[in-house]
């Protein structure tokens, strides 16, 4: 028998996108605070699929938001192992136009500073909020 351990894991990779319009509205997910209030607005999100572009899959939700992206690129990156599961959680920045006559779907909306302030947000958007802080509202 051999001595050599095999580790078995499944990868999950996910996109989250930090979008912001150009009066510095930060686009946020009620759909998450909906399913679990306790946990609050979260940034637009979704899983990768196999074969996938992250940067496109990216460009996505921001035009599901009503939006056409402009500036795209990786900010942040975060891995994690639990449960035999490898995670990495890639936060993409994206600078957007909006794109009149198309509405958010789903729960997606913009909000101002002002206006973040006083919601509930998930630890993760919360981070994404300060990360990009400096880059977002130098003036502030």
């Amino acid at each position: 028998m051999s001595r050599t351990a095999s580790l078995k894991a499944e990868t999950v990779v996910a996109v989250h996108v930090f979008g912001i319009d150009p009066d510095l509205r930060v686009l946020l997910d009620r759909d998450a605070a909906a399913a679990d209030p306790g946990k609050g607005w979260s940034l637009p999100s979704a899983l990768l699929r196999t074969g996938e572009d992250p940067s496109y899959l990216a460009q996505y939700l921001m035009r599901r938001a009503g939006a056409v992206p402009r500036r795209t690129g990786v900010v942040d990156v975060e891995s994690d192992y639990r449960d035999g599961v490898h995670r990495f959680d890639l936060l993409f920045e994206c600078r957007a136009e909006p794109a009149w006559g198309r509405g958010p779907s789903g729960g997606l909306l913009w909000w101002s500073l002002d206006e973040i302030a006083s919601l509930t947000l998930t630890p993760a958007t919360r981070r994404a909020i300060v990360g990009r802080w400096t880059s977002i509202w130098p003036h502030i």
